[in-house]
């Protein structure tokens, strides 16, 4: 809870909670909320969520048994615009 509030404290609307009620980061929405406050017209996200996708690293589902492993974003301006850019990822 407290990381959750220093987190929030320097990315306002970053605090979350859990399905299950625990303290949480909504990282993708922060990250959103940054673009569109930089002028980025149009954000877009494919929803997924580390933790029940084992597709993707998490370090919660590292906790379970997972192997680890590591991931990263990249925005990079005027490269798509399609409306289904990503699409193949979900």
């Amino acid at each position: 809870e407290q990381m959750r509030d220093a987190v929030d404290a320097a990315v306002p609307g970053a605090a979350s909670t859990t399905a299950w009620g625990t303290p949480a980061l909504d990282l993708p929405g922060a990250v959103a909320r940054q673009l569109e406050a930089a002028g980025v017209g149009r954000v877009a996200s494919l929803g997924l969520c580390t933790l029940t996708d084992e597709r993707w690293f998490s370090h919660r589902g590292a906790g379970q048994g997972r192997s680890a492993g590591r991931f990263a974003g990249v925005v990079r301006p005027g490269v798509s615009q399609r409306p289904d850019a990503g699409a193949g990822l979900a």
